[in-house]
């Protein structure tokens, strides 16, 4: 006999699952791009770990207008992107 589960969501629970998942590759990208700088003496390294970054940065991008996020949060994520592609420009992407 299966077991099934229903499992409900509600737009909160999505607000805050998106919330943290733009905040997470927000965070990954800040990581990878600063990997990449560190590792200026390995190029291959520096490209593997700068685009690991640009990614991230684009999924955050690609979705931050798909999840509903208070004006607070939205003010965060808005300045975590604009600090990620400060970064990657510095990196050499052209965004």
């Amino acid at each position: 006999m299966a077991l099934s589960r229903r499992v409900e969501i509600t737009a909160p629970d999505l607000t805050v699952t998106g919330y943290d998942f733009l905040r997470t590759e927000i965070h990954t990208g800040l990581t990878m791009a600063a990997l990449a700088d560190a590792s200026k003496a390995n190029p291959a390294k520096m490209k593997r770990n700068q685009t690991n970054a640009r990614k991230a940065y684009d999924t955050a991008r690609r979705f931050m207008n798909q999840i509903p996020l208070v004006p607070e949060r939205y003010i965060e994520v808005r300045e975590g992107l604009k600090k990620l592609r400060r970064v990657l420009q510095k990196l050499g992407e052209d965004l």
